[in-house]
């Protein structure tokens, strides 16, 4: 390559660089900024903690605080002046204090220490509501419930289940006229985790659902199974292929527990309000938040470990519940619709259905 061509070269990238430079708006430009002088505290911090081991005396981070508070208020200044301001609502103290904890972490673990992590019962890594008994204050009236004891779970989010009135909101919004239900909104906002190993967890509830796919196997969403066997008798025991196929098979009856579903073996079949709780009736066919079906037709849903793959059958489910009125002489159990959220009963004799396994709320 000349020089001349090295030259051009050289020129053109200025040239392109301007204009993107340019093209960047004031907000832009000062979250660029503020990013670059976030960066420098903790730099300073972490300077400053090198500089006090070799001396063996307690760091001075008096510097890294001034300069964080001048360069902050520089910058915000600069929006104003330009009629804007800078779009992160943030406060240099804000920017400090959350720095700084980090900051701290990084040099006790360096230390000796370890760093923070969900399960060493304090609230100090990213993503944590709790841990163990920290709750950060929290309680179940915080929260907004009536009252309760808060808990939390082991994988540091609010177990809300044992607060009163931790009953799951319908998922509805869509208004109809004052005192409708998309207008209250009653109960707690439905929340739900992925956990990674095929199952899904109700933080409201505090319920562990198992996830279904489209892979043909156990967790098939179209799976059908029978409540008892043959015509039932005259007891219509649950000891049809729900147990004997599903049930059994999630907890690996016949290979003695060795081989659990998700390292559980006490998966069962959910009552009819349990099964109810995770209705959700801001959608439709099926009736269910994107935790339960995030796939529109399931198609190449075959793992249900994998985050993006959760289906559910839009027909009705068995739940563990008999109806307390039988029909023309047959015990029924209450089946539950996810194509609208309706329910009643549903033979026992009947054609097969679906089911979803649950466990935990004992």
């Amino acid at each position: 390559m000349t020089l001349r061509t090295r030259r051009a070269l050289i020129a053109c990238t200025l040239l392109l660089s301007a204009g993107s430079s340019a093209a960047l708006s004031p907000e832009d430009k000062c979250e660029a900024a503020k990013n670059k002088i976030a960066g420098k505290y903790a730099f300073c911090r972490q300077k400053a903690e090198s500089k006090a081991i070799k001396k063996g005396t307690s760091a001075d981070f008096t510097k890294c605080d001034t300069k964080l508070g001048e360069k902050w208020a520089k910058e915000e200044a600069k929006a104003t002046k330009k009629g804007t301001s800078c779009i992160d609502n943030l406060s240099s103290l804000e920017v400090q204090s959350f720095v700084a904890t980090h900051s701290d972490a990084v040099a006790a673990a360096l230390d000796g220490g370890s760093l923070p992590q969900c399960g060493d019962g304090s609230i100090n890594a990213v993503g944590e509501q709790c841990d163990g008994a920290d709750l950060g204050g929290e309680s179940c009236t915080s929260l907004g419930f009536a009252s309760g004891t808060l808990g939390c779970f082991s994988f540091c989010q609010f177990a809300t289940g044992g607060c009163e009135n931790g009953i799951p909101a319908t998922g509805q919004t869509a208004v109809f006229g004052a005192g409708s239900d998309g207008d209250v909104q009653a109960g707690a906002t439905l929340s739900y985790i992925d956990n990674g190993d095929g199952t899904i967890t109700d933080t409201v509830t505090g319920l562990m659902w198992e996830k279904k796919d489209d892979s043909g196997g156990i967790h098939d969403k179209d799976n059908n199974y029978s409540w008892c066997l043959a015509s039932c008798g005259t007891t219509y025991e649950l000891d049809g292929t729900l147990k004997s196929v599903f049930l059994d098979s999630l907890n690996d009856v016949s290979g003695g527990g060795t081989n659990c579903f998700a390292n559980y073996c006490d998966w069962r079949l959910p009552n009819v309000r349990e099964l109810y709780s995770i209705i959700d009736y801001g959608t439709d066919s099926p009736s269910v938040a994107a935790a339960f079906h995030n796939d529109a037709s399931c198609t190449g849903c075959t793992d249900v470990t994998a985050s993006s793959c959760s289906c559910t059958d839009g027909g009705s489910h068995f739940s563990s519940t008999t109806d307390p009125n039988p029909f023309a002489g047959i015990s029924a159990f209450i089946e539950v619709s996810f194509q609208d959220g309706a329910y009643g009963p549903g033979s026992k004799t009947a054609s097969p259905l679906t089911a979803r396994a649950v466990r935990g709320g004992l």
